[in-house]
């Protein structure tokens, strides 16, 4: 199989990706209608199946505003977490810099070489 084919292959796949990933949505959508529970998560069994829906909620934070309302809470009641990550870009930055420093965070840091992603578009 030469390079084109291979593209053209991709370009189908995706497709058909894309429109299996549309019908599913369709599908929860009607079955989430057929069970309004009004918990987060529930399972119930019917007619030889067990069925689960889970209703995700997503909540945002005004960084700003609760950055001075956080300050009228006793910090063992504010309902926040704090999370290190790392800054890639200061880690390299780091790296070229300030090898001395680099070696010393790097025992701290793993690296983890992950799926690569492809996007293929054809051409006009």
């Amino acid at each position: 199989m030469d390079r084109v084919q291979l593209f053209e292959k991709w370009l189908q796949a995706k497709a058909r990706e894309d429109k299996a990933k549309a019908e599913r949505h369709d599908v929860e959508k009607a079955i989430e209608q057929l069970y309004d529970f009004p918990e987060m998560s529930q399972s119930v069994k019917c007619e030889g199946f067990k069925i689960n829906i889970k209703k995700n909620i997503k909540y945002d934070l005004d960084q700003d505003l609760y950055s001075v309302l956080r300050l009228k809470v006793d910090p063992d009641m504010r309902p926040e977490k704090v999370k290190i990550e790392l800054d890639t870009k200061k880690y390299n930055m780091l790296a070229n810099l300030y090898p001395h420093i680099y070696r010393i965070v790097s025992d701290a840091v793993t690296l983890h070489i992950n799926k690569s992603t492809i996007k293929i578009e054809k051409e006009d």
